[in-house]
């Protein structure tokens, strides 16, 4: 009888991890009620965040994309500049460490859901920036991780949201589908 209540826990539960991947090992192998089986067995339905304001997607990139903090401190929507000597970039996730985090979904169970949201800084007046800077930079760089997750049997689904208000946010979702990727409104 436990057995199955804790089956159908994990089966019914939508884990969100938000972007805290170090959690996602730790839940994996962590038989909560001893009784001889993880969580990553059962899981069926998991979220992840990718927030591009904390990761570095330019680090190999000699010259910053106009979306990095400064340019974003100077538009008044981030408190911390790259070019300020005082700023610390190395205090943001490097892109492989962010592609080494997403290896960790391949550990749930074949035909897991798997929702990514990826979180742009507000894109207000009209401007799609931010959406066009995720959509050139960020997706390319984890869309092969995103291709064999959906090659393997997973469900993978992206939503590409801005940071803003909730009566304004908007969301895109991006459909992988095999080798395909898609962009929905």
């Amino acid at each position: 009888m436990l057995e199955e209540l804790k089956e159908h826990y994990y089966q019914a539960t939508c884990f969100d991890f938000g972007s805290d991947y170090k959690l996602i090992p730790i839940f994996q192998s962590t038989d909560q009620w001893q009784l001889g089986n993880v969580p990553a067995e059962f899981v069926t339905t998991l979220k992840v965040s990718i927030d591009c304001c904390k990761i570095d997607f330019d680090a190999a990139i000699e010259k910053p994309s106009p979306f990095c903090g400064c340019h974003r401190a100077s538009r008044g929507l981030d408190m911390f500049s790259c070019c300020d000597p005082g700023y610390n970039r190395t205090s943001k996730m490097h892109r492989i460490k962010l592609l080494a985090d997403l290896q960790t979904l391949f550990d749930f169970k074949i035909g897991t859901k798997i929702c990514i949201k990826i979180n742009v800084i507000e894109a207000s007046n009209g401007n799609l920036g931010e959406l066009t800077y995720a959509l050139d930079t960020v997706i390319p760089i984890i869309l092969p991780t995103l291709q064999r997750l959906s090659q393997v049997g997973y469900v993978v689904k992206v939503i590409l949201a801005e940071l803003a208000p909730p009566s304004r946010t908007r969301s895109f979702k991006l459909v992988v589908d095999g080798s395909t990727a898609t962009l929905e409104a």
